[in-house]
């Protein structure tokens, strides 16, 4: 009867480090799909922005040069707030 009960609890920890392992490796296979979904928005957004320039270029270049403009001047209130950028 001993012999069966140890043999029992050795299963039961044997399928507990299992299921760890699943869990890492299911872990692992969800961090790799967050930074592959960081990285694609990422690319969007860059492509976005390449889109605009290319449909407004003068726009685009008229808006950069404005922004120096007013991230150069003295003027507390000429600042762009962070909710804009």
């Amino acid at each position: 009867m001993e012999a069966h009960e140890e043999h029992a609890r050795q299963m039961s920890m044997l399928r507990s480090v299992a299921g760890r392992f699943q869990n890492r490796e299911l872990s692992r296979g969800f961090l790799g799909w967050c930074d592959y979904l960081a990285e694609r928005r990422k690319q969007i957004e860059r492509l976005t922005r390449i889109a605009g320039k290319m449909k407004a270029p003068r726009l685009a270049t008229a808006f950069a040069m404005w922004r120096v403009a007013v991230q150069g001047a003295d003027l507390p209130s000429a600042k762009p707030s962070c909710a804009l950028l």
